[in-house]
């Protein structure tokens, strides 16, 4: 690959990047303490000239969730998330209920992680609209979960257990 090769490449991806700012949103709940930043942004224009069912263009769309456990209580788990996808003309053409694991791109298995505070998760997918324009919402189901006791505070335990059937003896 030549110098001008590398370089266009890196002037397309810096195209790519600009367009995910434009499309991306960033959303914290207090509650759960869970931040989801979502980016999208069409695939290369040789993808978008059609070649949908029906004779319909098919315009598709790279997809990026990152989660991040931003609180600062105990880990919490992501149970499964709930998308509706919508086309520019506001007909549903895509849903997914209910609160499914998520699912990334080509993988069979769902997850379902648990995220202590500071840690973070990301997936990316894939999603096909017949306009070359359309809306997502969500939400996703977050469960916090008690911290596992720590070595001392188990032997802390064990030892006041030991000592109370002591002194009933």
């Amino acid at each position: 690959q030549t110098p001008f090769d590398r370089a266009f490449d890196a002037y397309l991806c810096l195209i790519h990047q600009s367009r995910m700012q434009v499309c991306s949103s960033v959303h914290t709940c207090a509650a759960s303490g869970l931040r989801v930043e979502a980016w999208s942004s069409p695939l290369n224009s040789g993808d978008l000239d059609g070649g949908g069912a029906g004779g319909e263009a098919a315009y598709h769309f790279a997809f990026r969730i990152k989660l991040h456990h931003v609180g600062r209580g105990g880990p919490i788990q992501i149970l499964g998330r709930e998308w509706e996808v919508y086309d520019s003309k506001n007909k549903r053409e895509k849903f997914i209920p209910g609160y499914q694991p998520i699912y990334t791109y080509g993988s069979r298995h769902g997850h379902t992680p648990i995220l202590l505070p500071g840690e973070g998760f990301s997936y990316s997918n894939i999603v096909s609209l017949p306009t070359a324009h359309g809306i997502c919402r969500g939400s996703f189901a977050v469960q916090q979960l008690t911290p596992a006791p720590s070595r001392q505070q188990k032997e802390k335990g064990a030892k006041e257990k030991k000592e109370g059937e002591e002194e009933e003896a």
